[in-house]
């Protein structure tokens, strides 16, 4: 009985198409033929029940249904547990949607920052749940109060309280970076907040000509266009109230924060933060990136910077003063103080100073701090 078969026919075939080559050189071609068709066959059979089984093997989009727990476990977000507590409404969850026409798996990689979990509800979109403490399309936008903070070049930056505890204070700034302050620093982590007045004499911070960080410095002058500030460095411009933020500085040169003038290995003084303090020393962070450690027992090496009231300088005092053209300041001595007829704290072109090195100049209440006896 002949049996009608896939290989017969394909024998049959070669047969009629090889008859004019030898039986040897027949039999080897036929042999080749047969294994490639045989093996082909194999690969379409497993490439069938594959594609019959997809459906058997892939989780249908139901079960991403928001609210509803996975029946196997498995999310598009590589591998990370839904774990729902709650629904798309709830209070504590920044949901956003973002359209990707080319991704068949738009969870992979998450794109959700900062512990968020991503979700697919289609094949097309992905939707951020961010914990509680950001928001926004990525969970990059931080979600805490706003405020002011200190970066490690001395200068501050708009940023948001990431996480507070008793002793510690997280922030995290609007390029993502993340300091952490011990809460004894004043002067590290300012409320974003405009003061309701300030007075000639203030230490503030504010951003010069449309920078986007804060720099610090005093009011020196109060008129109907504003307040006059005029920043470490020497510039100065006119703020309005909102522009101002208030830094808050401790009541000695020696504790965490204090903003202070420090004499380096020069002899010269320079202006920088209290980064760090001992029984017996204080570690100095200049706003130039030096460093250095001085001790307590000596009270001209670290002096606080705060404006000294026109009747607390007497002449033969002994100061750090400015000199025309320098940021760094020097020691000296107040020669003698103009009379003007008024004792109000804070007037200009009225300390004559004579330097140690010789040198001598008049100045304003703002370029003078008293070294402590």
């Amino acid at each position: 009985m002949r049996v009608s078969s896939r290989r017969t026919k394909v024998k049959d075939v070669c047969e009629t198409l090889f008859a004019p080559f030898t039986m040897k050189t027949s039999g080897v071609l036929l042999a080749l033929l047969m294994i490639i068709v045989t093996t082909e066959a194999g690969a379409y059979g497993k490439l069938k029940r594959k594609i019959e089984d997809f459906p058997k093997n892939v989780k249908t989009l139901e079960d991403e249904v928001p609210g509803k727990p996975s029946s196997n476990k498995r999310t598009m977000d590589a591998g990370v547990s839904l774990g729902w507590s709650g629904s798309f409404g709830h209070s504590d969850l920044e949901m956003s949607k973002r359209f990707y026409p080319d991704a068949a798996f738009p969870c992979v990689p998450n794109p959700c920052q900062n512990g968020g979990r991503c979700i697919a509800p289609n094949n097309y979109q992905f939707q951020c749940i961010c914990p509680s403490s950001f928001k926004g399309e990525f969970c990059i936008q931080a979600n805490g109060p706003e405020v002011i903070a200190r970066w490690t070049n001395n200068k501050y930056y708009s940023a948001n309280i990431l996480q507070k505890s008793n002793h510690q204070t997280t922030v995290i700034f609007t390029d993502g970076d993340k300091l952490t302050y011990s809460n004894g620093d004043v002067s590290a982590v300012l409320p974003d907040q405009a003061p309701s007045a300030v007075k000639v004499a203030h230490h503030v911070v504010a951003k010069y000509k449309g920078s986007k960080k804060y720099h610090i410095g005093f009011v020196i002058a109060e008129s109907a266009d504003g307040y006059d500030v005029q920043f470490d460095d020497g510039d100065d411009d006119i703020y309005s109230l909102s522009q101002l933020r208030i830094l808050s500085n401790q009541d000695s040169p020696h504790k965490l924060g204090a903003r202070v003038f420090a004499r380096y290995t020069n002899g010269k003084y320079y202006r920088g933060f209290v980064d760090s303090v001992t029984s017996s020393t204080v570690h100095i962070d200049y706003d130039d990136g030096s460093t250095t450690e001085l001790k307590m027992s000596d009270p001209s090496a670290v002096i606080l910077d705060e404006l000294p009231c026109y009747t607390n300088v007497d002449p033969g005092q002994r100061v750090i003063a400015h000199y025309p053209g320098r940021t760094r300041y020097y020691s000296a001595t107040v020669k003698s103080k103009i009379s003007r007829g008024s004792n109000a704290c804070y007037q200009k072109d009225v300390y004559d100073v004579v330097f140690d090195d010789g040198d001598k100049t008049r100045d304003d209440f703002n370029q003078i701090r008293l070294i402590p006896s």
